[in-house]
């Protein structure tokens, strides 16, 4: 629970900076996503979730990667 929290706390920090500091936010909040994912896995791993959830959840966790990174790139891009 608490990598979620701060997963979306370090989105909007990064929504309220730009350059270098917007990077440094995005950088966080995709460490937190991968604890999501090492947690989801071993939540998978436990049986705590059906398939169908896990699948769902995996889903969404992989969409918001995607987000994400190209939020990564757009910001770094004019950094270079």
């Amino acid at each position: 629970m608490d990598a979620a929290l701060d997963f979306q706390e370090a989105l909007f920090d990064a929504n309220a900076r730009s350059g270098v500091e917007r990077l440094a936010y995005l950088t966080a909040a995709d460490a937190h996503l991968d604890k999501l994912r090492l947690y989801l896995r071993l939540v998978h791993q436990w049986d705590w979730l059906t398939i169908s959830q896990y699948q769902h959840v995996s889903a969404m966790v992989a969409e918001i990667g995607r987000l994400l990174g190209g939020w990564l790139r757009q910001t770094l891009s004019p950094l270079q």
